[in-house]
């Protein structure tokens, strides 16, 4: 019969890593150049990824030095729907899809991906989602309506570059944001050299 040979991964996700405490801000940028990096591979092989989200992304060995993206090509638009009305998902919110996904649209441009990691390093610095609320739909209707809140204004203590990034990353409007996998790794890194190693 058929079969599919896969890589053996010990370790956890970082959904489950943020969900016991909330990572330094060097620790979440350092993921994120790890995430970014992943994405401009990707990118540059045309491929938008769709569902970058804390549950997709492996800490090999328990290690935030070893990052692995999971799941390449089975999120789909279409299927977005149906998997965000399900209880208990990751962080208990769908918020880490981009406005264009919410609205539908199925063309989507590298940026989709820069904007869901800009969702993924906040809620890995503050240990919510940028966008809560107490449904789907409700959620859907404030990323669609409101800016992203501001990390600064959640947690203390925050570099302004960092704080700068993430809100540019998380940009509603797509061509605010960093074009692709490339340019965000870039702007990850330079945000890293600004910031303290006992940053929160």
């Amino acid at each position: 019969g058929a079969y599919i040979a896969m890589e053996w991964l010990d370790g956890e996700t970082l959904g489950a890593r943020v969900a016991r405490a909330p990572l330094s801000v060097r620790t979440a940028l350092d993921v994120g150049l790890q995430v970014a990096s992943a994405l401009a591979c990707a990118h540059a092989q045309r491929v938008v990824h769709r569902d970058v989200k804390p549950g997709n992304l492996m800490l090999c060995d328990w290690r935030t030095d070893r990052v692995k993206l999971l799941d390449f090509g089975v999120a789909r638009v279409s299927s977005i729907a149906s998997e965000l009305t399900g209880t208990g998902s990751m962080l208990g919110t769908p918020g880490y899809m981009s406005p264009e996904q919410a609205r539908g649209e199925k063309s989507l441009a590298p940026r989709t991906d820069v904007f869901a990691l800009g969702c993924v390093l906040f809620a890995a610095i503050a240990g919510t989602p940028p966008y809560v609320a107490d449904s789907v739909a409700a959620v859907l209707a404030r990323l669609l309506e409101h800016d992203p809140p501001r990390l600064a204004s959640v947690v203390a203590g925050i570099p302004r570059e960092v704080d700068e990034l993430l809100f540019r990353m998380m940009s509603r409007s797509t061509a605010a944001r960093p074009a692709d996998g490339e340019a965000v790794h870039a702007a990850i890194a330079a945000a890293l050299e600004t910031t303290p190693d006992r940053t929160a």
